[in-house]
């Protein structure tokens, strides 16, 4: 049994992975100095044998976990990091280590999942969507403001805003519905011009894969047919 980990920004998540699948899955909101105690908590009953981390947090987060698998299991993790090449997927990066862990470990999943050309598109702290042909190769992404970094910004440099937290309704009758309602709206109309873009720039059917803890959020106002998947970037990691 594998435990596959995703550090993210904002939260940390884990699967764990046995005869081919995912048979238990977790998240929870990470605290710097408390995720050392929080590993305690939820990982005190696991016996993997092997553990493989895909993480976008700094170094000393990384070793929190590292130092925490080997005191309890004797295990070293394994960081899977993008590159050139890994199994059938090719970088479009001209620095490969540029691209982020996780979103290369999601265009690994995705490759799981069909074998046409695909779109993964990540709604967490940051959107990102990204293109790999049927080919295996990825045809480059784009990034831009999440959900809450996108509303949280308007906050700070907006000095009579609200950091907000209403309703998503369209043409709103307030402010903070107004924000978060033009925010959202935002964000996939975003979506859908960078997915109709990549049709045309792959010249072939694709699926969209869309996950993240803003995915189904933001799906619900697409035009565009996506796929939900909530476990991408784990499935990715059950590659290495």
């Amino acid at each position: 049994m594998r435990l596959l980990v995703d550090l993210g920004n904002t939260r940390l998540k884990w699967g764990l992975w046995s005869e081919g699948r995912l048979v238990e899955q977790q998240a929870l909101v990470w605290f710097r100095e408390k995720l050392a105690s929080q590993l305690d908590h939820v990982w005190r009953d696991y016996q993997p044998d092997k553990v493989i981390v895909c993480s976008v947090a700094d170094t000393q987060l990384n070793d929190v976990i590292a130092a925490w698998t080997q005191r309890a299991w004797g295990l070293v993790p394994v960081f899977a990091e993008s590159s050139r090449l890994y199994k059938t997927l090719v970088s479009a990066y001209e620095m490969p280590e540029q691209l982020g862990n996780d979103r290369w470990a999601a265009m690994l999943g995705g490759q799981l999942l069909c074998e046409t050309g695909f779109t993964v598109i990540d709604c967490g702290t940051a959107v990102t969507v990204d293109l790999v042909s049927s080919q295996g190769r990825h045809l480059g992404g784009c990034i831009f403001p999440g959900l809450q970094t996108m509303r949280e910004s308007l906050g700070r440099r907006a000095h009579n805003l609200p950091v907000a937290s209403g309703q998503t309704n369209v043409f709103a009758s307030n402010t903070e519905d107004a924000i978060s309602g033009g925010t959202l709206y935002t964000i996939a109309g975003g979506i859908d011009r960078m997915l109709e873009l990549a049709t045309a720039e792959a010249n072939e059917p694709l699926a969209h894969f869309i996950t993240g803890g803003d995915a189904q959020q933001v799906q619900l106002c697409l035009h565009m047919e996506t796929c939900f998947v909530e476990s991408l970037v784990l499935m990715g990691l059950s590659l290495y």
